[in-house]
């Protein structure tokens, strides 16, 4: 199935807007989860089997609003990317036990459409054409710069919710995903 079909799935969609609620323009952070969704527990599963970059991963995610599993090996990650619900997964190809590649694709056979962003060393071209190939919605190579990946999470995130622009229209009110900046009736809204 094609990244655009994954994304697109109308049962994926209605399930993350099933999940993700209303704005809640009272909520007391500038956090993507928060603004976009209503929530602050939009899941994500990190693999990713180096400790200091999965762990400084998974502090970065959390503390932009994000509720983060991390795994450490292909054979736990498959675990939990087969028997969780995830709005996106962030995974390594150079995993002990099972590699990303084939992780990825046990995934898509078994039907989980969730967003995943391959981030991985492995920069080749033949290695990205391989990676989106296998399932994959985005590829990012190491080394990165931190503020990249979280667009890119974000990007993804709001695609498969069906979503294309980065800016979130409800009635009169506004939200830029990427500023955090809310709008009601043009006018700046000051969140709390």
């Amino acid at each position: 199935m094609s990244m655009r079909a994954r994304a697109g799935s109308s049962a994926y969609r209605a399930n993350l807007r099933k999940r993700a609620g209303s704005l809640d323009l009272a909520g007391d952070s500038p956090h993507f989860g928060r603004l976009c969704f209503g929530r602050s527990d939009l899941r994500i599963l990190i693999v990713e089997d180096e400790p200091t970059l999965g762990n400084q991963l998974k502090t970065t995610l959390e503390q932009t609003g994000y509720a983060v599993d991390l795994s450490t090996d292909g054979e736990d990650g498959h675990f939990l990317g087969s028997t969780e619900e995830y709005d996106a997964v962030i995974l390594d190809l150079g995993l002990p036990e099972i590699d990303g590649l084939t992780v990825l694709g046990m995934w898509r056979r078994e039907g989980r459409d969730f967003p995943v962003l391959v981030l991985t060393a492995r920069d080749s071209w033949s290695d990205k054409v391989a990676g989106l190939d296998a399932g994959a919605d985005d590829y990012l190579a190491k080394p990165f710069q931190t503020e990249e990946l979280i667009a890119r999470l974000r990007a993804l995130i709001r695609r498969a919710s069906g979503n294309t622009s980065s800016e979130l229209v409800a009635g009169d009110v506004r939200l830029d995903t990427r500023s955090g900046r809310v709008t009601l009736a043009g006018e700046p809204v000051k969140l709390t």
